[in-house]
């Protein structure tokens, strides 16, 4: 929810869990959930606390016990914990959904991966060519 040009969260009675305090939010995905503020990226937990501490240049939410981050421009999946789980470096990169996540690793070519990092289908996509 936004107040005043600041982002928090609130529970269903409208009680507010997190504090308005930050420039954009993501959606709590396994109980974390990421924010910005003065530019970086971190996660927090449903009472506002930094689990995560970044600072990351972009980060979604989490699925499969991963989450992706944009670090020096390359995309990586950290978990719960903030350590590196697949390291990329990706050019683009999705949240996971259903234990798949959709990476760009070069200009024209993509994959789905699995939680392990396993390419589980590659392709070549070039939209210029379309």
């Amino acid at each position: 929810m936004r107040r005043l040009n600041r982002w928090g969260f609130v529970d269903r009675d409208g009680t507010v869990a997190v504090r308005f305090l930050y420039d954009d939010v993501r959606d709590f995905r396994e109980s974390l959930a990421a924010v910005r503020r003065e530019g970086r990226w971190e996660f927090v937990n449903r009472v506002g606390e930094t689990v995560i501490g970044g600072p990351y240049e972009d980060a979604l939410p989490f699925g499969s016990g991963l989450a992706p981050v944009k670090v020096r421009g390359a995309w990586s999946y950290i978990n719960a914990r903030g350590g590196t789980a697949i390291a990329g470096p990706f050019l683009q990169a999705t949240a996971f959904v259903q234990g798949l996540a959709h990476v760009q690793l070069a200009k024209t070519r993509w994959a789905w991966i699995d939680a392990h990092g396993r390419q589980v289908f590659a392709y070549e996509w070039d939209a210029a060519a379309r």
